[in-house]
């Protein structure tokens, strides 16, 4: 599926140039991976190709890190969704960056967290 603008309103085509879901966002990406982001109201979430809502539309940022994981924040705090629309890492971390290709460095204040990808898994380290 692919984003569309019409009219300063944002929707989705198909291939052969059928509309699929009408011009009714603020913005809106092309599908990857089954979903696609969209704003409504100036917040930001993902949707599946009937449209329904995977990633609850009250983010400021969605964007995508792979096929299967979301960056989402609102404000400073971020957290993660699955492409299921899982909350795997709460909105409560200041940063949020990729240390290797299975793992992703959480930091909130001085706390340390890991998110192991292949298994959706968040690692809070217990330090003597």
């Amino acid at each position: 599926m692919i984003a569309f603008e019409k009219a300063g309103k944002w929707g989705y085509i198909g291939l052969n140039n059928t509309v699929l879901l009408p011009a009714t966002y603020e913005y809106a990406e092309t599908f990857e991976n089954g979903l696609g982001i969209v704003q409504m109201l100036m917040l930001r979430g993902a949707i599946n190709a009937k449209g329904q809502v995977v990633i609850p539309l009250d983010h400021t940022e969605v964007k995508r890190l792979d096929a299967k994981h979301y960056l989402v924040s609102r404000g400073a705090k971020y957290g993660i969704y699955s492409d299921k629309g899982v909350l795997l890492v709460p909105l409560e971390y200041g940063q949020i960056r990729k240390i290797h290709e299975d793992f992703y460095l959480l930091t909130k204040g001085s706390d340390v967290h890991y998110l192991y990808l292949p298994e959706d898994r968040l690692i809070k380290p217990i330090l003597d």
